[in-house]
């Protein structure tokens, strides 16, 4: 695996669509209430949530399976980046196309997977620089 920065980094979201904020509002709201992490999937086909799971840690989340082309939502109630488990699910689940991890603090970070670059590429409003992973 090589890790590198890309010389034209994926663009930050700057408007969040619907279900964006649909999803980030439902883990966000149940991760404050808990102080666990909880996820939703939402289809890429429709736009809607699909599933709604948790593990009810506040440092981990149980990923499950999926059928169908999905988005993954997941909040961070300690404020931290993706972890290792997080990007491994995105790079190994064909059916997970990105993954979003929400702070409370209104802060997120997005990863994405393109099977035929075989590139993920990573936004974080906290970050000034946009890194990539190259799967060679």
């Amino acid at each position: 695996m090589y890790f590198g920065r890309s010389l034209q980094p994926a663009k930050p979201i700057t408007n969040l669509d619907n279900s964006v904020m649909k999803a980030r509002d439902i883990v966000v709201s149940a991760g404050i209430s808990s102080g666990n992490e909880h996820g939703v999937a939402v289809s890429v086909a429709k736009g809607e949530i699909v599933k709604q799971f948790t593990s009810d840690k506040p440092d981990g989340i149980a990923i499950p399976q999926f059928s169908e082309k999905v988005v993954i939502h997941h909040n961070h109630p300690l404020g931290d980046g993706f972890s290792r488990y997080d990007l491994g699910v995105l790079l190994t689940n064909p059916y997970i196309t990105a993954i979003y991890a929400h702070g409370h603090d209104n802060q997120y970070s997005f990863a994405t997977f393109d099977d035929y670059h075989r590139d993920m590429q990573y936004v974080s409003k906290k970050m000034l620089f946009l890194p990539y992973i190259s799967i060679q």
